[in-house]
């Protein structure tokens, strides 16, 4: 699901700073990703399905033109989330890993998965060196 932070739910343009962007993700997390807590912003009515998710690296357009909101939505103070269940195909020790611009957030089972500590909402610069968590069956 794609939200932008940028309108109310109705497409209504709301007031918006890319500082108070980390914030509204932060309450979004803190609530365990409920999608209550953005009910009143701006939703894509495109969701997207899938069962495998590699995302290359792309500019911030392609995110609402994959939903297809590009007309709608400007590249920046948008947020994509994913939710699902993830089956591994034998146990084992599983690793996901993520390289993002912004911010990252894995959360396993309502926690932030190992090596995602709640310091996870800080801006990040280029070269960052990339997150990553690890899941036992």
């Amino acid at each position: 699901m794609l939200y932008d932070f940028k309108q109310d739910r109705k497409g209504k343009p709301q007031p918006y700073n890319a500082n108070g962007y980390f914030q509204l993700v932060k309450a979004f997390a803190d609530k365990k990703f409920g999608a209550s807590e953005m009910k009143g912003y701006f939703q894509a009515p495109q969701q997207m399905n899938f069962t495998f998710l590699a995302v290359p690296l792309l500019a911030a357009e392609e995110g609402p033109k994959a939903f297809a909101v590009e007309k709608d939505v400007q590249p920046r103070g948008w947020l994509v989330h994913y939710t699902g269940m993830v089956t591994p195909p034998e146990n084992g020790e599983w690793r996901f890993v993520g390289y993002f611009d912004d911010l990252l957030a894995v959360y396993i089972n309502g926690e932030p998965g190992d090596g995602f500590s709640p310091s996870w909402l800080t801006p990040v610069r280029p070269g960052m060196e990339c997150k990553h968590t690890v899941v036992r069956k």
